[in-house]
């Protein structure tokens, strides 16, 4: 059997992504896809004349060749043109229980932002300009972090704030810097991107992600996430990258603590590189001989938590965003703005908390004209979804959530949607799983004391198997697209200095 100098299995985005980085410096790469569909690495559906596509936070300046997203994109040789539009996002909380409402549109700019939460906020200004000003010390640190690694007295010379609230929670920050409760709520809206609640989320990694998203709002490619795919997978066949398809992972082939194969459909492939986007508990409770797992690895993946699963509505409308007076492109709907509150309430199956996205104030050309895309996703905590929903009850289940949160989002918005629906899919955890072998789309918590600098430096210490990478959202630098691929970028430089 052919040997490789690295094989990746996954069919996401990142997979790709991280198969095409290692290739392009001249390495032997097998890319491996679990699913029968060939390139298939986004999710994408076809229902008659609309087509239900994932929006990705993904936020970088497409300007600034230093970029390090920009340039993993030019490494790639594959650019495609970004497109963005000029709000950022609306949060709208309305708590039934107390009667009380908050509503605050936010614009994209670090200028525009401040101004606009001390209008909402007076006495705010100081505090939010403070928050921001250690975010981009953050970003910039996380970002030199990746380029040059892990160097304690260059950290402390070039960014003394940041190694001082490197340990942090998000709350325990912006108590420190005295930023009023109210203001706090707004800065914190974004938390459930990343599956962890201010008090537990790590403070610089949530920073350099809020910089990152209020400089340059997300931007989507013009053509959408699968013709990005497409043309990434392209290139990568383009330069002799191998692939195959509809592939059962048996094993992982190891001696002395390092790859040198993987069992595919029973069949040995060697290579002394296996990058994967499997939970690591999997991998090390059952893809690996038990003696060539040591207890430290055990006790790394017990430690970590993951938890969070999707549920997504796509839904198809026969008339405009204008028409519909939806005029901003996200809106973060909740019952309470206090983040560990809602954290709990998601563990509950009518949680109607969700991330709407109006796909077509994004991009205008995602549906046929006169009609509009918009996305609603809600994620479940605490094993939630698996323990409520039962298989003879199954579509009676997704409808009844689906309805919950379509109604949520229509009562909280003051609009209606309900009644020019054209087509819907709803893509639950199950769907997930079945697609991507795991339902959990955030990985492992980014939380102070196991946050990106931490996982940065202790990398070596915790390489328990050499040459086994993790990416996607178990990757190194945890979960949103900015971060997944960063650790693409981290993998192949890693594979190709040997």
């Amino acid at each position: 059997m052919d040997s490789y100098d690295a094989i990746i299995y996954g069919n996401d985005l990142a997979s790709l992504i991280t198969a095409l980085l290692i290739l392009k410096k001249e390495k032997r790469v097998l890319l491996v896809n679990q699913d029968n569909r060939v390139g298939n690495f986004t999710e994408h559906i076809n229902k008659h004349r609309f087509t239900f596509d994932n929006i990705y936070t993904l936020s970088f300046d497409i300007t600034d060749d230093n970029d390090l997203v920009n340039k993993v994109f030019y490494e790639m040789a594959v650019k495609p043109n970004f497109i963005s539009d000029n709000k950022l996002f609306h949060i709208i909380a309305i708590n039934k229980e107390t009667g009380t409402k908050k509503e605050y549109l936010l614009p994209v700019g670090i200028d525009n932002f401040v101004d606009a939460v001390e209008g909402y906020i007076p006495g705010s200004k100081q505090s939010v300009r403070t928050f921001f000003s250690l975010a981009e010390e953050c970003r910039d640190a996380l970002n030199s972090l990746i380029e040059e690694g892990v160097d304690e007295k260059r950290l402390k010379s070039e960014y003394p704030n940041f190694v001082k609230i490197v340990n942090k929670s998000v709350s325990e920050v912006l108590d420190y810097i005295d930023m009023p409760i109210p203001a706090q709520e707004i800065i914190n809206a974004c938390w459930i991107h990343f599956g962890a609640t201010e008090t537990e989320l790590s403070f610089v990694d949530y920073a350099a992600y809020m910089y990152n998203l209020v400089s340059y709002n997300i931007v989507v490619p013009e053509k959408g996430y699968e013709e990005l795919s497409a043309k990434i997978f392209q290139e990568y066949l383009k330069r002799g990258g191998n692939y195959i398809n509809g592939v059962q992972l048996n094993k992982i082939i190891t001696l002395n603590h390092e790859v040198t194969g993987v069992l595919l459909n029973n069949e040995i492939y060697y290579t002394s590189n296996f990058i994967t986007a499997l939970n690591p508990s999997k991998v090390f409770n059952g893809l690996l001989e038990k003696n060539e797992v040591t207890k430290e690895a055990l006790q790394l993946c017990n430690k970590r938590k993951n938890d969070g699963t999707p549920f997504t509505i796509y839904i198809g409308l026969n008339r405009n965003p204008k028409e519909l007076e939806l005029e901003d492109s996200r809106y973060y709907i909740y019952n309470n703005l206090d983040s560990d509150v809602e954290y709990n309430k998601m563990t509950s199956i009518n949680n109607n908390n969700s991330i709407v996205t109006v796909n077509n104030l994004l991009n205008a050309n995602i549906s046929p004209k006169g009609t509009s895309i918009i996305t609603i996703e809600t994620y479940f905590f605490g094993g939630t979804f698996e323990n409520y929903i039962t298989s003879e009850k199954y579509n009676n289940n997704i409808d009844d959530i689906a309805n919950n949160l379509i109604s949520a989002f229509e009562e909280k918005a003051g609009i209606r949607i309900r009644d020019y629906i054209e087509e819907i899919k709803i893509v639950t955890p199950v769907d997930y799983y079945k697609h991507y072998q795991d339902a959990n789309c955030f990985g492992h918590k980014l939380k102070p004391l196991d946050n990106a600098l931490m996982r940065l430096a202790n990398y070596p210490a915790e390489e328990f198997i050499k040459g086994l990478y993790f990416c996607s959202q178990y990757g190194i630098m945890g979960t949103t697209l900015n971060n997944m691929l960063l650790t693409s970028k981290f993998i192949a430089e890693r594979i190709i200095k040997g």
